[in-house]
């Protein structure tokens, strides 16, 4: 999990606490202020810390779950679908069958992750649709004929459930992820062969 910097490691105090950064102890005390919205803006209005982050600070895994797209995101968003284009259609001439399997970020599925994730911003959770990149890519998807596997409801389901699908303090599946999400798409070509 990228957590936003504290201090830049300069004079014996910033020296001093880039030595307390190897302690056990003083990397949880770290977290938990990170990750505690009403710590941080407290920390920030005296002061102790800089700003909050805004977009361009925003995790890139989040960009896509915001429920106002700024211009720049309307762009990349534009142009990934353009992409998507070329690609099924290279593939097609080719005669290589197009699948898009749609990979659920930690976020989206894991509810705790997310305010970690957004508690040094300006965002919060009312600003987020989680599942807005899912839904916008799988009926892009299917407009233009390109077959999509959306693990994401499959998957959020299972969480909701108690069962961890994701590596503590990280944004990559465990053997528990991996292999509902496997499933995911094992189902689909299963059900779907050609």
């Amino acid at each position: 999990m990228r957590v936003p910097t504290l201090w830049a490691p300069t004079g014996p105090i910033g020296k001093l606490k880039l030595w307390l950064n190897h302690l056990r102890l003083y990397q949880l005390t770290r977290r938990a202020i990170n990750t505690n919205k009403t710590l941080v803006k407290l920390l920030v209005a005296l002061g102790v810390k800089d700003g909050l982050h805004g977009f361009d600070d925003l995790d890139p895994n989040l960009m896509p779950a915001l429920r106002t797209y700024p211009p720049q995101l309307e762009t990349a968003f534009e142009r990934t679908k353009a992409e998507l284009l070329e690609l099924r259609d290279f593939l097609a001439q080719q005669r290589i069958r197009f699948i898009l399997a749609l990979i659920p970020s930690v976020q989206s599925i894991d509810d705790r992750t997310l305010s970690d994730w957004i508690a040094y911003s300006v965002f919060d959770e009312r600003d987020f649709q989680l599942d807005k990149p899912y839904l916008l890519l799988e009926e892009f998807a299917r407009q233009h004929g390109i077959e999509v596997i959306n693990s994401y409801p499959a998957l959020k389901r299972r969480q909701q459930t108690g069962e961890s699908l994701y590596l503590k303090r990280d944004i990559h599946f465990n053997r528990q992820g991996q292999a509902a999400f496997a499933k995911e798409v094992a189902a689909y070509l299963n059900g779907h062969a050609k």
